[in-house]
């Protein structure tokens, strides 16, 4: 995923969090780790307004134990957005919201 600030969030293997490179090129930082019982996170999402990514978490359980999840840049904290099931996280604006 491209971020707004031109880095880049890629996951470079089937058990590992994501990585943040910039766009510029340079050395990979990590952006998420991995919690006991997590394969793995993939498909990050930027929010519009870049205050978070949602990515999903593979576990030890298969596919349908995986979850979606927020967090913000500079941070480990995470919030669940979808317990169970979860992929491809998807930001879909309110267009009745302005």
């Amino acid at each position: 995923a491209w971020l707004q600030d031109d880095g880049i969030l890629v996951t470079t293997a089937n058990n590992v969090g994501l990585l943040r490179i910039p766009g510029g090129g340079g050395a990979s930082k990590p952006f998420t780790s991995l919690n006991a019982g997590e394969l793995s996170h993939r498909w990050p999402r930027e929010l519009p307004d870049a205050s978070a990514v949602l990515y999903a978490v593979w576990n030890d359980v298969g596919f349908e134990g995986s979850r979606i999840v927020a967090q913000r840049p500079g941070s480990t904290d995470r919030i669940t957005i979808l317990e169970a099931g979860g992929s491809y996280p998807r930001v879909v604006r309110d267009a009745g919201r302005d």
